[in-house]
């Protein structure tokens, strides 16, 4: 069985940077933590700027443009995975890129969110200026879509999940080592090599 290297370094320690970092973000939230959960999410902001930078000029499979598929091709790839011959993808394949693209541009937006907050409720960070001439409404509403997200996003990580479930079960190997090493079993019939 042949491996082929997918993820570089880079992309790896930033998979697992996140998905450790979104889960403390969590928690920290929900027991009220602000003096962890303040510093890690922008941390994770800076993090997350550099894998938007590095989706345009990173390898191949870390790039946006090799994992932007129509909704079509992501439709036909589930559609495939109920067959004797399901699609075949080195990278990300057409529903996981609808995923991860969620993922990482609306944990951005999250945290984009979470410096308008820290700008009304502490009257700190980057918007703190900016949100105090604005009206109550507006700054409770930009309080409560940071808190509303982080639960919309739980449901792509459930995604996120059960995709891995799904190819493990379908194509037998293992994926989450592939994100841990870097490689993936090359199955010969790749749509994206």
């Amino acid at each position: 069985m042949e491996k082929v290297k997918v993820w570089d370094s880079f992309i790896r320690i930033f998979h697992w940077t996140l998905a450790f970092g979104f889960v403390v973000l969590i928690a920290t939230a929900q027991l009220e933590l602000y003096e962890v959960h303040v510093p890690l999410a922008q941390f994770l902001m800076v993090m997350l700027t550099a894998r938007i930078i590095y989706g345009f000029a990173g390898p191949k499979h870390a790039r946006f443009l090799s994992f932007l598929y129509s909704p079509g091709a992501a439709i036909r790839y589930l559609k495939s995975m109920k067959t004797d011959k399901p699609e075949h993808y080195i990278g990300h394949n057409p529903a996981a890129s609808f995923v991860m693209l969620g993922l990482i541009f609306g944990v951005f937006f999250v945290g984009i969110l979470g410096m308008f907050a820290l700008g009304v409720s502490e009257g700190a960070g980057p918007f703190a200026s900016l949100v105090a001439s604005w009206p109550e409404a507006t700054q409770d509403m930009l309080v409560e879509a940071h808190h509303v997200m982080p639960k919309l996003l739980i449901l792509l990580v459930l995604a996120h999940f059960y995709g891995i479930f799904m190819h493990n079960r379908v194509y037998k190997d293992d994926i989450v080592k592939a994100m841990i090493d870097g490689k993936k079993v090359k199955h010969g019939d790749e749509k994206d090599l």
